[in-house]
């Protein structure tokens, strides 16, 4: 229990100081040059990266454990609810906004999106590897 809690706790380290830095990129790149309608894209996906990290940590803790076996699935799960909340915020702007600035609005959503996929990817590889490197020994 205690070796989940310090992985969740790592987890979200590394997900708040990803986060931070590329949003903090994203408006200085939008400062630089001078791009101030996408201040509402950095935002929005900030709060969505974030709350999708929260959120999957968090489900990850009590499925590991309560039922580790269930984790495939977790995993496969994690991806498909990812896929259909960034596609809802698509929709959800193109409702609001129209087709006018669409495309620099799933440009940046697209860079948070492969970020988070890449740190949750990247995260759990290394987590499932060392687990199964200890239960080997």
């Amino acid at each position: 229990m205690e070796d989940i809690d310090k992985k969740v706790w790592k987890y979200l380290r590394q997900s708040f100081t990803l986060i931070a830095a590329l949003s903090i990129l994203l408006l200085i790149l939008v400062r630089v040059l001078y791009l101030d309608t996408l201040i509402t894209s950095v935002i929005v996906g900030t709060c969505f990266a974030l709350v999708i990290e929260v959120a999957d940590i968090l489900i990850w803790r009590k499925v590991s454990i309560q039922a580790s076996d269930m984790l495939p699935m977790f995993f496969l799960g994690v991806s498909g609810v990812r896929l259909l909340l960034t596609l809802g915020i698509l929709l959800g702007y193109y409702l609001m906004v129209g087709g006018e600035s669409m495309i620099n609005f799933f440009c940046v959503i697209m860079v948070y999106y492969i970020v988070v996929m890449a740190h949750h990817t990247l995260f759990f590889q290394r987590t499932n590897k060392h687990s199964n490197e200890k239960n080997n020994k």
